[in-house]
């Protein structure tokens, strides 16, 4: 999940998240690497950049943690990079 608290706070119906992938293509400009166990998830993953998307938040089953804020920056700087922001 990416998305401002504000929308958190006005109970807004989607969330905006960025999904991973555990098929790994490498560190490129879309995709950030999350190591095993680094906030939640079990194997070596991938943030996918260019795959943001809102979704109904009755689709979120659980939290699975929060992302260290060197990546998080870089989840941010990639998604303000392709985005053109």
């Amino acid at each position: 999940m990416v998305q401002s608290d504000l929308l958190n706070e006005a109970d807004h119906p989607s969330t905006w998240v960025v999904p991973c992938t555990t098929l790994l293509a490498g560190e490129n400009i879309l995709r950030v690497e999350l190591p095993a166990k680094i906030a939640g998830n079990a194997r070596a993953c991938e943030v996918m950049i260019d795959q943001s998307r809102a979704i109904d938040r009755r689709r979120l089953l659980r939290p699975l943690g929060r992302l260290p804020q060197a990546l998080m920056r870089e989840v941010s700087e990639k998604l303000r990079r392709t985005g053109d922001l």
